[in-house]
């Protein structure tokens, strides 16, 4: 009877460490999944025109269009970015899309 109260101790303490190092496996992968997650975007850029006194917003990430011109050469292009503009004059906002080459 007292090995099998022996060996019945050593079960529990072993199932003890495997919960115990299952808790601290998932509490670290919270944490650095939970970091990766709170990573804020690009924040838009605001400035004011002091002439004028407009508060112009522009996003942090402009999108670009490629069109291959095989027949001008090898890995040619052309290229157009495009960008997102708010202009807000006392309260009255104006939004526009800047295209440039």
């Amino acid at each position: 009877m007292t090995s099998d109260r022996v060996r019945a101790r050593r079960a529990c303490r072993g199932a003890r460490q495997s919960t115990a190092l299952l808790a601290v496996a998932t509490a670290c992968l919270l944490a650095i999944t939970a970091g990766c997650a709170t990573q804020p975007g690009p924040e838009p850029q605001e400035y004011l025109d002091e002439r004028t006194a407009a508060t112009i917003t522009v996003v942090a990430r402009s999108i670009v269009l490629a069109c291959d011109r095989p027949e001008l050469g090898v890995n040619a292009r052309d290229y157009v970015t495009l960008t997102g503009i708010d202009v807000n004059t006392s309260g009255k906002h104006s939004a526009y899309v800047l295209g440039y080459a």
